[in-house]
């Protein structure tokens, strides 16, 4: 026990400290418009990306995670740090889970390859949402397992008011509680009263921004409005380029200029014109743009998250990865198929989790690292799957020993 959480916190204090020494900090482009809002928030108490008109394009989890720092620090020169360690957080809560069916060692083995996971310091170091976000809808997947194995309410409560939040710096999950309330009904897995419980606790978790996006923009928007862009660049006819991660040329076609206007989070009905030319563009070639979902789902959860670089560079390097990615999906699968009815408090949360967003991003333009959430709550069935081989392989090394005379 000793040793194991010795372990433990070398690997915390080796993963926030050596991306902070290799890598230099900065902020990407969602990055900027972050500290903008979280800037106008402290200067003014408002959610206004100018300051002064109401916004709705981004998210307001993240702006008022990084508001905090400033507010205390005066500046976010400690959110790197702390964004690492809450990666360190959500790579703990998945050893946690995966500790119901394996070995001590093998759950250190998924901690410490989950560690290795260098695309994910990226996301740390550039002011990314990723980080926060994961920690908070591990937790409530966390909570989710709790709660199928103990049958306790408070760990069910906790599930839907922390996924809920969750929403609120990445909109993915805004109805996450509610699918997750009628598929775990569905399969029988909670009773009428505890799917309305999760329901209404996802309904009221969502009310008040939903109440304060009404009374500003006199629509029902959840959380935020950018799901009209994301839903017309998945119709373009240069799809293909999209899919692979080139959409530089896309952001400045004059359709696109157009329908954003002056800049997303100042013009709020962008939203609006972008969700118009979509369903113009469906209407007009239905089979067409189901035929670039169907291609677009497989192609993103068959991309390895980092070798987007080796994409024009190095054709091989990018092929490799993908057939990396497509071999971890299949140990996914096999590890979840032989945990699915024997231990159904850690198999189902993961699964809900991948089903969900394999459903919501069908129709959505996506990028790989929307599923790295994904991927690292599945990954303990992937170790799982390599732990089964193991024992495999060594108990027929060990039969065909006995067997030597």
């Amino acid at each position: 026990m000793r040793l194991r959480t010795i372990i433990i916190c070398t690997l915390l204090v080796l993963h926030t400290a050596i991306p902070l020494l290799i890598y230099q900090p900065a902020i990407g482009y969602d990055g900027v418009q972050y500290l903008q809002y979280a800037n106008n928030l402290i200067e003014t108490g408002r959610y206004s990306y100018d300051g002064i008109t109401p916004s709705c394009g981004r998210a307001p989890g993240y702006p008022l995670f990084l508001a905090v720092f400033l507010w205390l620090f005066g500046s976010i020169g400690f959110v790197y740090a702390i964004q690492l360690i809450l990666l360190f957080g959500t790579y703990y809560l998945v050893y946690r889970m995966a500790r119901e069916y394996l070995t001590v060692a093998w759950s250190l083995g998924l901690l410490i390859s989950l560690c290795l996971l260098f695309p994910m310091y990226r996301l740390a170091l550039h002011l990314m949402s990723e980080p926060l976000f994961m920690f908070v809808a591990t937790t409530s997947l966390f909570f989710l397992g709790r709660f199928l194995r103990t049958r306790k309410i408070l760990f069910l409560a906790l599930f839907a008011v922390l996924m809920t939040l969750s929403a609120f710096i990445r909109p993915v999950t805004a109805l996450f509680g509610f699918y997750a309330a009628l598929m775990l009904l569905i399969t029988k897995r909670i009773g009428w009263r505890h799917a309305l419980l999760t329901s209404l606790l996802t309904a009221v978790t969502l009310a008040p921004w939903t109440y304060r996006n009404w009374r500003a923009f006199g629509k029902i928007i959840p959380v935020a409005s950018t799901y009209g862009s994301v839903y017309y660049m998945t119709d373009q006819d240069e799809f293909e380029t999209i899919l692979l991660h080139s959409a530089g040329a896309s952001h400045s076609e004059p359709a696109y200029l157009h329908n954003v206007g002056e800049d997303f989070e100042l013009d709020p009905p962008a939203n609006d014109r972008f969700l118009k030319e979509a369903k113009a563009n469906i209407a007009r070639d239905p089979l067409g743009f189901l035929k670039r979902c169907v291609i677009k789902t497989a192609f993103i959860w068959s991309y390895l998250p980092g070798t987007k670089k080796y994409l024009h560079s190095n054709q091989t390097y990018f092929l490799v990865g993908m057939l990396l990615q497509l071999l971890f999906l299949v140990t996914v699968v096999v590890g979840w198929w032989r945990l699915r009815e024997c231990i159904r408090s850690v198999a189902t949360p993961p699964m809900l989790f991948a089903s969900y967003h394999l459903l919501l991003l069908f129709p959505f333009y996506a990028e790989s690292r929307y599923l790295v959430p994904v991927y690292i709550v599945l990954s303990g069935f992937s170790v799982f799957t390599l732990h089964l081989l193991w024992s495999w392989i060594i108990d027929h090394w060990r039969d065909a020993h006995a067997l030597t005379p």
